[in-house]
């Protein structure tokens, strides 16, 4: 099947140009949004009950990272010093794939969290509890505090980073439950007046494009820690399984 015309023409462009063209047209969505949908969202929250908030409130402490960071990095670095003691062989090749799993999950969920913390301090937009001082479309450079730290939403850059690297270390059918909690996730940060509408889209593509990436990274590597084309390919989870049932065994005897 010939590709259409418009796609090879883009692809014949260079790299840096297309990021260019890329950029600028998030730019000017992003500005379309702050004008229009941003403004619409702070304005109908000003009439939200309480209640309903303070659900939203409960929820949206998922969408950090330290959960997720800690753990995995401990993991991952009990399973590395282990690498080093005497173990049999099914004990060794859980340990390898517990680790393995871990890191992925550490380096596929920090990554795009860096990134996030990074663009923050560099566009420092105000939060939309300041929209009435400040209005949509104010940015500092390098602001002080967190009031200002709004573009874009880390918490919905690590649900959905969370949500790709979960869902192609299971499977494609289990994917509606992670992207679902990730949305939750996304909504809680805007019902919460924490981010603006277009945070909370910045956040959402960064994080999974971020993780995209690297778990494509990670498979050329030789990770074999994610299903390939929708079709469960892990190894690691029958070796984890396998790992958690022995314990479970010998603790029973």
């Amino acid at each position: 099947m010939e590709k259409p015309k418009g796609d090879n023409e883009w692809r014949q462009l260079p790299v840096a140009v297309r990021w260019a063209l890329a950029l600028v047209s998030l730019a000017v969505l992003f500005t379309l949004m702050a004008l229009t949908i941003d403004i619409g969202f702070v304005r109908a929250l000003e009439h939200w009950p309480e209640g309903e908030r303070a659900a939203f409130e409960a929820l949206t402490r998922w969408g950090e990272s330290d959960w997720i960071l800690y753990p995995t990095l401990l993991v991952s670095l009990a399973a590395f010093g282990l690498g080093f003691v005497k173990l049999s062989y099914t004990w060794r090749w859980f340990v390898r794939a517990l680790g393995a799993v871990a890191w992925l999950v550490f380096v596929g969920v920090g990554v795009p969290g860096l990134i996030v913390q990074i663009i923050k301090r560099l566009v420092g937009r105000a939060r939309p509890f300041l929209f009435d001082q400040q209005g949509a479309l104010s940015f500092h450079f390098l602001p002080p505090d967190w009031t200002l730290h709004s573009f874009p939403s880390g918490h919905s850059a690590t649900a959905f980073a969370l949500a790709y690297i979960l869902t192609r270390l299971t499977t494609p059918a289990w994917g509606w439950l992670f992207y679902a909690w990730a949305v939750l996730i996304a909504l809680s940060r805007i019902t919460t007046g924490a981010h603006y509408p277009s945070d909370v889209v910045a956040g959402t593509l960064l994080g999974w494009f971020a993780a995209k990436i690297i778990v494509a990274n990670f498979e050329r590597r030789g990770f074999p820690v994610a299903t390939r084309k929708g079709k469960p390919a892990n190894p690691s989870a029958p070796l984890i399984w396998r790992g958690i049932r022995k314990g479970f065994r010998t603790l029973s005897r």
